[in-house]
């Protein structure tokens, strides 16, 4: 009822990227807003990105620390990196320092360890090529900003959402957490990113529609927010439903009037057959 009656509601969406939905006029989507400004990356980065032409940035988030994944996952993980030799895989690891980093990932020349990355400013590159991601509101919406195809591995909350939305844009390949140990079908997950032409210039369009908006989500924000301040509440912005009562809402007069007169048509026809019978 607060949402109902509000005179805004900013959501964290991007109308190019979503799915298609009927809205309200008062439902200003300002998906991006927080995105932090590109920064050159500094002489670190620009090392590990020229070890190689081409670069994959791995990163399951903040909250899911890739470091407390099962020994099995991690294996097959780096197994599965370690079949792209010509690629540098870049993986937010948050204990790098660990007996698994040290003694089993160290051996694998192609794959860097760091406990932070600077995602944005790395996808931001050209030389990096891929993205794994958990399919946060923030990696989705950097992704598809940079043009980067992605494998999203959604792990709770609105990310399976995330993830289905950007694959049918084209621009990624929704991966099954519980198949991370799986090292065949994370290897041709991987190839289908780094080879698929499709997806390539799918994430090309998607990032054309973003950078072309005629307002950006700061805009949208800053003016709706000005108008409403200005105006007060529009009463065309709310919906009728508002004022309806449950059964109304719901429609269940109709419904129930649907099913009386499904008695009644029953009845007859039982009547009907009870005599010729």
């Amino acid at each position: 009822d607060v949402v109902a009656r509000s005179s805004l509601v900013l959501t964290n969406m991007e109308p190019v990227m979503e799915f298609a939905f009927p809205t309200l006029k008062k439902v200003i989507d300002i998906g991006g807003i927080v995105a932090t400004k590109v920064k050159p990356l500094n002489e670190h980065w620009n090392s590990i990105l020229s070890l190689r032409s081409r670069s994959i940035l791995i990163s399951f988030g903040s909250i899911a620390r890739s470091s407390t994944l099962s020994i099995e996952t991690k294996r097959g993980i780096v197994k599965a990196l370690s079949n792209f030799h010509d690629i540098t895989f870049i993986w937010k690891y948050e204990t790098p320092d660990d007996q698994f980093a040290s003694l089993e990932v160290a051996e694998v020349k192609n794959v860097v360890l760091s406990a932070w990355t600077p995602q944005n400013d790395l996808l931001s590159d050209s030389r990096v090529v891929g993205f794994v991601s958990h399919a946060g509101a923030g990696s989705v919406m950097e992704a598809a900003t940079a043009a980067v195809p992605t494998i999203f591995v959604p792990l709770f909350a609105e990310q399976p959402r995330n993830a289905a939305m950007m694959e049918k844009n084209g621009v990624a390949v929704v991966y099954d957490k519980n198949h991370l140990h799986d090292t065949e079908k994370l290897t041709e997950a991987l190839r289908n990113i780094i080879e698929s032409k499709e997806m390539g210039s799918a994430a090309t369009r998607m990032s054309l529609y973003l950078s072309k908006r005629p307002f950006s989500p700061r805009e949208l924000l800053v003016k709706n927010v000005e108008f409403i301040a200005a105006t007060g509440t529009i009463p065309s912005f709310h919906p009728d439903s508002i004022e309806m009562s449950f059964v109304e809402l719901h429609n269940l007069d109709i419904i129930a009037l649907f099913f009386f007169i499904l008695l009644i048509i029953s009845l007859v026809i039982f009547r009907v057959l009870k005599k010729i019978l």
